[in-house]
């Protein structure tokens, strides 16, 4: 059953087998389906998407409508390059509504794939992306009700403010990572933000392990925590309260307040200093002298609890759970850009399962995965099946190449530009797709304007037929393969 929270009707949202409409596309351009004679025929758009960070766990896809060709996370699934290190560790997160029709591995006569369609932004020929795909099993309890508007990486507690809580967020200052000033020694000291310890149910700043928004499959992780901050902030609490007392009792005294301190940032390195030579909770406890105090304030937060890097990889990679309810790596994809320069790739597409337009290389077992997640899964009664992507990281043991390039891939929201080479100003028409099930012979074009063509091709790899769907514009008589 559909999550009514995710609404129904969108262009790109379903496509059901038989008749199915890939796009309305408006004015000249007509309107034009896929037909398919044989019943479990589908291509099927993303029902729900969004794109995450980890260097940002509380943020929303955001809620900024797409106006011409601006950047919103509501409108885009980028994937960063360099997926190890302070970056934003960006992933995506696709769920799919399996038609009814589907009832079987076998309605899916040996093929699936999923396809990702780039938007108009410009990305450098010559360089190589490489992305990877994992399946959720849908046993997972956030499976069908992650809600792609209010999903977040994690929950932070405290260590991230932000607002408006779902939206165009922003962090709020201050904050334990952006301290509160005493204040003037004429008032009375203000208090330090407290960064709270864990208590029981809850992590460090009182943040939810299992928080209603969180994304599905991603392990919790405490935000970074130094309790010799907290010891020097309290220190200095009550030093400014000395300093108010002594202020009061002789106004023409020199007293004054000392800066609190903040707590690292959420994406603190692996290696990561902060010195506090004049610290006040070690040493003589005289703001006056250095040398005494902390030459790292942050020596006690371990490796582990810098959740960029907490990991073995350092990537996000680290954070995706396995397990029962957790997720299955079911192959990569490379692609290097044609031509040089920065160039605009709207409507060119990636995808598992089969070539695609500008993959290069992939995994060999990546079709073979892909096609048995899904039908393990029909056949056991799941319709709503949720992926993730994520960048190469260079691991050796698979032998997916480092993504060297920020993958502006467009999500269900976005709506192609003027000059698209198809679907113009029709949102949803370059939504992710889970190809499922075409059929040789099978497939035909209506269209009202002629402005696109579908053709068929059959490719023979690991010793067996597979057929896949090429959507390509025409212009000027000339197909783009």
């Amino acid at each position: 059953m559909r999550n009514p929270s995710h609404g129904a009707g969108t262009a790109g949202r379903v496509h059901l087998f038989q008749t199915l409409c890939l796009a309305a596309l408006t004015g000249s351009a007509g309107l034009w389906c896929l037909g398919a004679s044989r019943a479990g025929a589908a291509v099927v758009g993303a029902s729900a998407d969004a794109e995450l960070r980890e260097n940002q766990p509380e943020f929303t896809r955001g809620a900024i409508p797409q106006s011409g060709n601006t950047s919103t996370q509501r409108n885009e699934l980028q994937i960063s390059s360099a997926p190890a290190g302070t970056g934003n560790h960006n992933i995506g997160v696709l769920r799919f509504d399996v038609p009814a029709s589907i009832t079987s591995s076998a309605d899916l006569a040996g093929f699936a794939a999923l396809r990702l369609y780039f938007r108009s932004n410009g990305m450098p020929g010559g360089q190589t992306g490489s992305l990877r795909l994992y399946g959720l099993n849908p046993t997972n309890p956030l499976n069908a009700t992650w809600n792609e508007d209010e999903v977040i990486y994690r929950d932070a507690g405290d260590h991230q403010l932000v607002t408006p809580a779902i939206g165009a967020q922003s962090l709020v200052t201050p904050s334990v990572i952006s301290q509160v000033n005493p204040g003037s020694i004429t008032a009375d000291p203000v208090a330090p933000i407290p960064a709270t310890p864990p208590t029981a149910g809850h992590g460090k700043y009182n943040a939810d392990p299992n928080h209603p928004r969180r994304a599905p499959g991603i392990r919790y992780e405490d935000a970074p925590y130094s309790q010799q901050v907290v010891d020097e902030n309290n220190a200095r609490y009550a030093y400014n309260q000395n300093q108010r007392a002594g202020f009061v009792a002789n106004p023409a005294g020199s007293f004054s307040y000392l800066p609190y301190v903040n707590q690292p940032g959420y994406n603190v390195a692996k290696t990561g200093t902060s010195a506090l030579t004049n610290a006040i909770s070690v040493g003589d406890h005289d703001p006056s002298t250095t040398g005494d105090g902390f030459a790292d304030i942050w020596s006690d937060i371990p490796e582990t609890n810098r959740p960029m890097f907490s990991g073995p990889t350092d990537t996000y990679v680290d954070d995706l759970e396995g397990g029962a309810n957790g997720y299955n790596y079911l192959g990569y994809l490379s692609a290097t850009l044609p031509g040089s320069g920065n160039t605009n790739f709207e409507g060119r597409y990636v995808s598992f399962g089969d070539n695609g337009d500008l993959t290069s290389t992939s995994d060999p077992n990546t079709e073979a995965n892909l096609l048995n997640f899904v039908g393990h899964w029909v056949d056991l009664g799941f319709h709503q099946l949720t992926f993730l992507i994520g960048p190469g990281i260079g691991d050796a043991t698979v032998g997916d190449p480092v993504n060297n390039i920020n993958l502006q891939i467009a999500s269900k929201d976005y709506t192609p530009t003027a000059t698209a080479p198809f679907g113009a100003g029709v949102t949803g028409a370059y939504a992710p797709q889970l190809i499922l099930a075409p059929e040789p012979g099978t497939i035909g074009l209506i269209s009202l304007a002629g402005l696109l063509a579908i053709t068929r091709r059959s490719r023979r790899r690991h010793g067996s037929s597979r057929w896949s769907v090429e959507i390509q514009p025409q212009m000027n008589g000339d197909r783009r393969r």
